[in-house]
């Protein structure tokens, strides 16, 4: 009887070691790919209101209320950015890059070149972050006004997982050129009244 006792210690000490970090590391990813969507949600809420906000007041006054309203508590601030392509109508829109500026540039893989001044339809003449500011009088004939103007806003973030452990699971930054970031991203587009 003892002897079939520690057989069947053995034996559950041998299945518990080759399960258990099965079962951890599954329990790390759902947590992980939990928060990822949870991040995507809040980017998607930011871009549409961001949107909708810029077309009402043709300002971003309002942006960094709207992106801590819906920031989750666990993302950096400083890990969101986010950027406009004006165009001069809705039928010159292009596919633009999804660009993060930081202390290394990365793009996605999918992208035909890195940057934001690949698209020839684009009015590039303009603060990316504050378009508003460059609509004056002289210079760029097409600034004169936002109205009727389209635009594609793309909210990024940088995420940073949890930990390099758990990093490994989504094969680090894969999703973008040079491997370095991983990166969430939202766009809306809209036309200026």
């Amino acid at each position: 009887m003892e002897f079939l006792n520690r057989e069947f210690r053995g034996t559950a000490v041998l299945e518990t070691a080759l399960t258990l970090p099965v079962i951890i590391y599954l329990i790390f990813f759902i947590l992980e790919t939990a928060k990822i969507k949870d991040v995507q949600s809040s980017l998607d809420a930011m871009s549409a209101e961001m949107s909708f906000d810029f077309m009402a007041s043709k300002n971003t006054d309002n942006f960094e209320k709207i992106i801590e309203r819906h920031k989750p508590s666990y993302v950096p601030r400083k890990n969101i950015k986010w950027y406009f392509h004006i165009y001069k109508d809705l039928y010159q829109i292009d596919d633009g890059d999804v660009v993060w500026y930081g202390n290394s540039t990365a793009h996605l893989e999918t992208d035909k070149e890195p940057g934001l001044s690949g698209g020839s339809n684009r009015l590039e003449q303009f603060d990316l972050e504050k378009p508003e500011k460059s609509v004056f009088p002289e210079g760029h004939e097409d600034l004169k006004t936002l109205s009727g103007k389209s635009f594609v806003l793309t909210v990024i973030c940088d995420y940073a997982f949890s930990s390099a452990f758990v990093k490994k699971f989504f094969s680090g930054g894969k999703n973008t050129v040079g491997g370095d970031n991983f990166l969430l991203w939202s766009r809306s587009v809209g036309i200026c009244s």
